[in-house]
C-alpha cells in the first residue's frame, strides 16, 4: 500500500510539471511564436543558399585536383608520412583531415602486409637452405 501512494505521488508530480494538456494530450504553451497553417511555427529568417562559396573553410570540399595533388604528396616517402601524420590531427579542413587519416590507415595496412610477406619469405628462405 505504501508503494502505491509513492507511485501516485510521483505521477502527480510528473503531471504537474508537464503543464496543461492540450486537446490531443500534448503539453500546451511550449511554442509562443507566430503560427501558420496547421499550427506549424512560422520562421522570419529566409533560408540560406548553401553552396561551396557560403561554407566555412573548415567544411569546404576538396576539388579533384586537390585530391590529385594530395595523392602525389603522400606518394613521396618521407614527406608523405609527415604530411599524413600532421594533417590527420589538424582541424583546419575536415575533408583533408579525413583523407589524410585514410592514407595513414592504408600506410599501416601496407606495413602489416609487408611484415607478413617478409616473415613468410624469411621462413621459406631458412627452409630452402636447410634442404638444398
Amino acid at each position: 500500500m505504501a508503494e502505491n501512494n509513492t507511485d501516485n505521488q510521483s505521477n502527480q508530480q510528473w503531471q504537474n510539471q508537464s503543464g496543461p494538456q492540450g486537446q490531443y494530450g500534448g503539453p500546451q504553451g511550449q511554442y509562443s511564436g507566430p503560427q501558420g497553417q496547421y499550427g506549424a511555427p512560422v520562421y522570419s529568417q529566409a533560408p540560406v543558399d548553401m553552396n561551396e562559396n557560403n561554407l566555412p573553410y573548415r567544411f569546404r570540399p576538396i576539388s579533384m585536383w586537390g585530391y590529385f595533388g594530395y595523392q602525389f604528396l603522400f606518394a613521396i616517402p618521407v614527406v608523405g608520412l609527415i604530411l599524413a601524420i600532421v594533417w590527420s590531427f589538424s582541424s583546419d579542413n575536415i575533408n583533408r583531415r579525413n583523407y589524410a587519416r585514410s592514407q595513414f590507415c592504408w600506410l599501416i595496412i601496407d606495413l602489416i602486409i609487408f611484415a607478413i610477406i617478409v616473415a613468410v619469405a624469411g621462413g621459406l628462405g631458412a627452409l630452402m637452405t636447410r634442404y638444398y
